[in-house]
């Protein structure tokens, strides 16, 4: 059974590809459901460097908490 914080193809983690997609409804479910903020992916980003780097100012409010 894959979770929450498991990495894919190119090490993103769910939350990783929602923030990058700009889904800042599965952003919030994913982070309810035990999302770590902290895992990276092989670039060594983590979903509020992905968030700023795209300038989703929402979701890096959310990811802030």
């Amino acid at each position: 059974m894959r979770t929450v914080n498991a990495a894919g193809e190119i090490g993103n983690r769910p939350l990783n590809e929602a923030v990058g997609q700009g889904h800042l409804t599965v952003v919030q479910f994913l982070l309810d459901h035990g999302a770590s903020i902290h895992e990276t992916n092989d670039k060594q980003m983590t979903a509020l460097d992905i968030a700023k780097l795209l300038g989703r100012d929402d979701i890096a409010e959310v990811l802030n908490g």
